[in-house]
């Protein structure tokens, strides 16, 4: 969107103004005092403001910009902010920890009686808490009232929402009283990622303008009755609240709807709205919008914005103000550059202590009950994040039958909007004491708790910071008062988190983050309870801050690859250490990340990088290699009656093969992806992406993969021979398809489930096409479904590095789509099983079995949520284990 400045002159040539202003005029002195003014200079032609009073406000001055908004809003500084000198604004911003960027920024102000609010606006602002301007306020206000585009960052809870909504809600009650109904509304527009945060925003909204003639909101998400949405927008409302889709639906349902005066748009949550694929939604809704006559005013609000989202916003912006309040501090030469990307922006809040506890997951249970039972620890009102859905469910229970007198409930997005909205109000009406939630409420609300308790770690550094800010410090030190003993936490909110090897993929940043918080801001618990703070194994904080290094805990074992090319002469290495004090290679050192330990650090060094490369560690690959030529060779046998004992030895090398070719699979995988391996957090140590296994020595390392592939190939018939070596084609070209369609999952079936036709012709000498291809579809459809639910854990690094998959091709369409290839799955089994004249136990235990394991997954899974996708994911080795079991009982009851 190109923004277009508009003269002043031209405000005043609008027909539908001139005519109407001047009536309104007289009755709108005495509740806007900037308004008179400005309707005299537009209804005579003259299209600028005249002189404002001396004895209250000072000379106008040059903040603002041509928008109509601000001139028909008449903002201009009091005599108190004028007379600021830049000593004292100074003094103000460090004080309030506000930071600026950008040309010509407003003064702050001291009180919103200095920005010349309708009184009733400014009695409402008094009557719901607003006494003073926040810090984030402080400079928002005044810079949202000149017009100013503006990136807000602030610490979450810290007032960013009346920050944008007095300068907008201001503007639309102008426009409203001006225009006299010529122009239609909504005058402002505020997009936020989430159904609960935009019911808050319009919430507080209607609380600032309560009682204002002719202002009108309207909330538009979806879960509620669209019809009554489309009405609402018929009454001429000043302002709309909308989720991206529910207004996207609205706009394309009724095409009588349009909003050709929105002078005012508000991104809230804005990396949320990126990070979620909402960039397209809220671009096609720019475009809907059109380019308002005298120029719109765009807010992006959030506690987390990057570098990346800044750049991106800005282009959009006309000469836009960078606002950040909270502390920043300048990121450490030693960072990663991911790290120092996201830490140049944001912080997690100074007010909030953050104690981090090495829980393993069957522990994870035991500590949080031992948390809430003890009174010197159980601080409600309680918040708890996990992973799923089903996982809040489930814990919410256990917390009501093991915690006695502690009420649970649990909130996510299948919770019907009726639930959803009761929950919340008991939880800030403090009749709900703990609550087990999702990432749904790990955004914007202001949900007034005293403790913050992640039981599952979040997936990101991001999603951190902004679950950790829903602890609310005022409401923390009222709790604090009435408990004796425990920990001091000195007027501040407290955040508890259980970490453990799950969370690898974050260990490094999140390491950095806490090394950069000042010391009281991270307290551990008790020793009895078990607390750790990481640290970074390369620094201690006494080098940066002259306090005592807190050492990292024995149970972090950091795994590093050495930038170590054979060819300068300098020999791999693969570095392990359990202690701060760990000597590592001091030559160059490629980006990193804390990795758990596993049974390859038993291993000689030097073979450490190859075998990772294969990723044997991680055997669910193979699995899902072995099962089609399981079920292929036993299906064979069973037909043919042959004996159990060639059977089985068949089956034992078709498992030697899958090990190696899905190691090698793996190898070429990483020799294609190598490079935009290094720009993934969870892929950038692999060997390849991190240096310590070059591309010459994996294209070497890959012969000898292939040829152990060959060498257990050749044990078959020559018929099989050409059958297998066939398949390499499909092996070698599958992630070249993730750079050229959106359905790459579907190469990869074809190439996982070859042993399906590979295993019946092992057994017959030629495969037995009309049982071997249903069989073959069947693992093609399976391999769709579990892939796609792979895909979704790396749908956010997908769209950023340029790679396609049937997760981004589905969106929210998924669940549909996979309860088809299940279903298609299913039935291709079936077809199979019946044209090889299986048994009752085939059908009872193949086909049913896998059946309501797919069935569960696609009822349980969390597309949202990387770590459900992944366990999801995982538990497909027991689908075609069920498979197995049918087809071998079958024909183990055929030789009985």
């Amino acid at each position: 969107m190109t923004r277009q400045s508009t003269p002043a002159t031209t405000v005043a040539g609008a027909p539908f103004l001139v005519d109407t202003l001047t009536a309104k005029s007289s009755a709108l002195q005495s509740t806007h005092p900037g308004i008179e003014q400005t309707l005299l200079a537009l209804s005579s032609g003259t299209g600028t403001c005249p002189a404002q009073p001396t004895t209250t406000y000072a000379h106008y001055t040059s903040y603002a910009n041509a928008r109509i908004i601000t001139n028909i809003t008449g903002y201009r500084e009091s005599s108190r902010t004028a007379s600021m000198s830049a000593l004292e604004i100074k003094d103000v911003r460090e004080a309030h920890k506000i930071h600026i960027e950008g040309k010509h920024a407003p003064k702050p102000i001291l009180s919103f009686e200095d920005c010349g609010l309708p009184a009733k606006m400014l009695s409402n602002l008094t009557d719901k808490g607003f006494v003073r301007p926040r810090s984030v306020q402080l400079q928002s206000v005044p810079a949202g009232l000149s017009g100013r585009d503006m990136i807000i960052s602030a610490e979450t809870c810290s007032g960013k929402t009346a920050g944008f909504l007095i300068p907008i809600l201001t503007h639309a009650y102008g426009l409203s009283q001006s225009s006299a109904g010529a122009m239609q509304g909504p005058f402002a527009l505020v997009l936020t990622p989430t159904r609960e945060l935009a019911m808050q925003i319009e919430q507080v909204a209607k609380d600032i303008v309560q009682g204002m003639p002719n202002m009108r909101t309207a909330l538009l998400v979806g879960g509620q009755a669209m019809a009554n949405q489309s009405h609402r927008l018929s009454q001429n409302i000043q302002v709309a609240v909308a989720t991206p889709g529910r207004l996207i639906d609205i706009l394309t349902k009724h095409t009588e709807i349009t909003f050709p005066n929105i002078f005012c748009l508000v991104l809230d949550e804005v990396d949320v709205m990126f990070s979620l694929g909402f960039g397209k939604q809220v671009k096609k809704i720019l475009g809907v919008l059109g380019n308002p006559p005298h120029g719109r005013q765009l807010i992006v609000c959030s506690a987390t914005i990057s570098k990346h989202i800044q750049q991106l916003v800005e282009k959009h912006m006309e000469n836009p103000l960078m606002i950040r309040v909270g502390d920043l501090k300048e990121p450490k030469q030693e960072q990663t550059e991911s790290t120092a990307r996201v830490f140049d922006v944001f912080s997690t809040s100074s007010r909030i202590k953050q104690t981090i506890m090495w829980v393993e997951n069957d522990l994870k249970k035991k500590e949080l009950f031992s948390l809430l039972k003890d009174s010197k620890y159980y601080r409600p009102p309680v918040l708890i994040f996990v992973e799923s859905r089903a996982g809040s469910d489930l814990l919410a229970s256990a917390i009501q039958a093991k915690c006695p007198g502690v009420k649970a409930a649990s909130v996510h997005g299948e919770k019907s909007p009726e639930e959803r909205a009761s929950i919340l109000k008991a939880i800030v009406d403090g009749t709900l004491p703990v609550v087990v939630t999702t990432g749904l409420l790990a955004r914007g609300l202001d949900l007034h708790v005293a403790t913050v308790i992640n039981f599952d770690m979040a997936p990101s550094i991001t999603e951190y910071v902004h679950r950790v800010g829903r602890a609310d410090p005022e409401v923390a030190t009222k709790v604090a008062v009435r408990i004796r003993g425990g920990p001091k936490l000195g007027g501040m909110a407290w955040a508890i988190t259980f970490i453990n090897n799950d969370h690898q993929s974050i260990h490094y940043e999140f390491a950095n983050m806490l090394d950069r918080l000042d010391t009281h801001q991270v307290t551990p618990l008790p020793p009895q309870l078990k607390c750790l703070v990481f640290k970074d194994a390369h620094r201690t904080k006494s080098q940066s801050t002259g306090t005592t290094p807190i050492s990292t805990p024995s149970v972090m074992r950091e795994r590093k690859y050495g930038a170590t090319s054979i060819a300068n002469g300098i020999e791999h290495t693969f570095h392990t250490g359990t202690g701060a004090n760990a000597v590592y290679d001091q030559k160059e050192v490629l980006p990193s990340a804390v990795v758990p330990g596993t049974w390859l650090d038993q291993m000689p060094k030097p073979i450490q990088p190859y075998l990772y490369l294969t990723r044997i560690d991680k055997p669910i690959g193979t699995w899902l290699l072995f099962w089609p030529c399981a079920w292929g060779i036993t299906m064979a046998s069973y037909s043919a009656h042959l004996p159990l004992v060639p059977t089985l030895s068949t089956i034992g090398l078709f498992g030697i093969g899958a090990v190696i070719m899905r190691g090698a699979g793996c190898t070429i995988n990483d020799l294609w992806d190598r490079n935009i391996d290094k720009k993934v957090e969870r892929t950038k140590v692999r060997p390849l992406a991190s240096g310590a296994v070059t591309p010459s020595q994996a294209i070497a390392f890959l012969g000898l993969q292939l040829g152990a592939g060959l060498a257990v190939l050749t044990q078959l018939n020559f018929y099989s021979i050409l059958l297998g070596a066939s398949s390499l084609s499909l092996v070698a070209t599958y992630p070249a398809m993730k750079r050229i369609t959106y359905w790459p999952q579907v190469v990869l079936g074809l190439a996982f489930n070859w042993g399906a036709l590979l295993g019946s012709s092992a057994m017959l000498g030629a495969a037995n096409w009309p049982v071997a291809l249903p069989l073959y579809a069947s693992g093609v459809c399976w391999t769709l479904v579990y892939d796609t639910i792979y895909a979704h854990q790396d749908k956010k690094d997908d769209v950023k590095i340029g790679v396609k998959s049937t997760a981004l091709r589905f969106a929210d369409k998924t669940p549909e789509y996979l309860a088809a290839f299940s279903t298609g799955m299913v039935t291709m089994l079936a077809l199979a099983g019946y044209m090889n004249d299986q048994g009752p136990l085939f059908y009872a235990l193949s086909v049913g079995g896998a059946a309501t394991h797919l069935a569960w997954q696609l009822r349980s899974v969390d597309y949202e949520n990387p770590a459900d996708c992944w366990s999801k994911f995982a538990s497909n080795k027991w689908t075609g284990a069920l498979v197995f079991s049918g087809i071998a009982g079958d024909y183990i009851y055929q030789m009985i």
